[in-house]
C-alpha cells in the first residue's frame, strides 16, 4: 500500500495514460502474489517516442500505447513482470536472454487468466503458439531458447524467445502444478536475487 507508483507523460496524453494504467496497482499485485515482493523502491512508467524497456524502477513505455487507453495493457504487465525477471535476476549472458523474455511474454497471459480465467490464459497462449508456427518459425527458422543464433535471420531479440519461450513456460507450469511451479520460481528470484543466473540454475531449482 505504500510503494510509490508514477507515470510520466506529456500533458496532452495525460487523460489516456491515467486510463491506459488505472489497473497498475492490481498490475503489482498479481505479479507480486505470484512471484513475490515487489523488489525495488518504486514502480515507474515515462511515455517515450516509441519502443518500451523495462528500465529498473523506471520503464520506458511507447506513448501510442499509453494513447490507446487498453486498460488490459499486455504491454505495460510485460515490462512491470521484467522487475523480476531481467532486473531482478539477470542472465548472465546473451546466450540466456530467454529467461527475461520468455517469462515475461508468459507473464502476459498471466494479465489474461487474471481478467478472463483460465480458459483466457490458455487462449493467450494459444495466438502466442499458433503465431510462433506460421509466421514466426517461417521467418527465423526453428530455434533453440538457449544459445540461440543471432545473425540475420535470427536477432539478439527474435520472436522465438517471446512466444515459444512463453508457451514452454505455460508447459512447466503445466507440468509441475501451480504450487510446485509458483514455489520453485520464488525460489529461483530469492536465491538469484540482485544477480545473475544462467538457464542450468533455473533448472537446478525446477529440479529441486
Amino acid at each position: 500500500d505504500s510503494l510509490p507508483m508514477v507515470v510520466y507523460s506529456l500533458a496532452a496524453d495525460t487523460a489516456a495514460t491515467r486510463t491506459s494504467f488505472s489497473g497498475l496497482p492490481w498490475m503489482v499485485h498479481s505479479l507480486a502474489s505470484r512471484f513475490g515482493d515487489y523488489p525495488f523502491e518504486k514502480v515507474g512508467y515515462v511515455n517515450t517516442p516509441q519502443g518500451s524497456m523495462e528500465h529498473q524502477t523506471m520503464i520506458s513505455f511507447a506513448e501510442q500505447i499509453s494513447r490507446s487507453r487498453d486498460t488490459v495493457n499486455h504491454t505495460g504487465y510485460h515490462e512491470l513482470a521484467h522487475q523480476w525477471f531481467g532486473d531482478l535476476v539477470s542472465p548472465i549472458d546473451f546466450r540466456h536472454a530467454w529467461l527475461n523474455e520468455s517469462f515475461a511474454t508468459f507473464c502476459e497471459a498471466l494479465r489474461s487468466e487474471d481478467i478472463a480465467g483460465y480458459s483466457g490464459y490458455l487462449d493467450y497462449l494459444g495466438d502466442l503458439w499458433n503465431g510462433y508456427i506460421r509466421t514466426s518459425s517461417q521467418r527465423e527458422g526453428v530455434l533453440p531458447l538457449y544459445d540461440f543464433p543471432r545473425a540475420s535471420p535470427s536477432s539478439n531479440y527474435p520472436a522465438t524467445i517471446y512466444e515459444k519461450g512463453a508457451v514452454v513456460v505455460g508447459l512447466l507450469r503445466y507440468q509441475m502444478g501451480d504450487e510446485a511451479f509458483y514455489k520453485a520460481m520464488r525460489e529461483y528470484l530469492r536465491r538469484f536475487g540482485f544477480g545473475v543466473a544462467e538457464t542450468d540454475s533455473l533448472r537446478a531449482v525446477l529440479q529441486e
